[in-house]
């Protein structure tokens, strides 16, 4: 186990999360999709050697009750600021609480492992020095879907549209080294209609990890072979 790695998880408020998504999934369905996949996101880490804690950063008070995940502990402090602004005082109270490190992980990652998690944190290094980040690029190559870094924090979070190449300019701009890695277990994410799209085919070929997401997708039977034929 890496010592004080704490992990922590950002779950958007459950009311509107994956619009992008309406076009093929119901509000229900998006809700349903984002609980199996957190679920699942949290399950890994918990099961990860490398991480000591895992802490759910979320306005939605009944989440925990719903991914009902065991040595899973939420952020006690305000979550309604913003994801950079929540994930920095959560950041911020994880120091407080013995933290050393964090690792920021979304929680639409349906192909993550305990064992890519410890890939992620041992590679290259056990730990990352002081002032150092390590960031797990998405399959765009354009997002961040993890992050780790030292604390405090050595720059500010920029998380959003873009992030990897604002992470990397703010690493270089403070001379701190930024450590990238493409791994597809880390990489895939669901945004967009062809992330969906790709998410069901995985499950049709059978390499989706077991867990939440790929029950649900078993649960909706033909649809999801429907859905796929009618957006390939």
């Amino acid at each position: 186990m890496t010592d004080g790695l704490w992990a922590l998880v950002p779950v958007k408020e459950l009311g509107g999360v994956k619009t992008r998504l309406s076009g093929i999934l119901s509000a229900s369905q998006r809700r349903d999709l984002v609980v199996a996949m957190a679920t699942d996101v949290l399950r890994a880490l918990v099961r990860a050697r490398q991480v000591e804690r895992v802490v759910l950063v979320s306005g939605t008070p009944d989440l925990a009750a719903l991914t009902a995940v065991a040595d899973v502990v939420r952020y006690p402090g305000s979550c309604h600021r913003g994801l950079n602004e929540d994930l920095t005082a959560a950041s911020v109270w994880a120091e407080r609480h013995g933290a050393r490190q964090v690792l920021i992980v979304h929680a639409d990652l349906p192909l993550l492992t305990s064992a890519a998690i410890d890939r992620f944190v041992t590679a290259p290094n056990d730990a990352v020095p002081a002032g150092a980040l390590r960031a797990a690029m998405c399959s765009k190559g354009t997002g961040t879907n993890l992050l780790l870094a030292a604390l405090p924090l050595p720059l500010p979070l920029t998380f959003g549209p873009d992030s990897l190449s604002r992470f990397r300019d703010l690493a270089a701009k403070r001379g701190l080294r930024f450590d990238i890695r493409d791994d597809p277990a880390l990489a895939t994410d669901i945004d967009l209609g062809c992330d969906y799209e790709a998410l069901v085919r995985i499950f049709r070929s059978g390499a989706l990890p077991s867990g939440r997401t790929a029950e649900l997708l078993a649960a909706h039977g033909s649809d999801a072979t429907l859905l796929a034929e009618a957006l390939s």
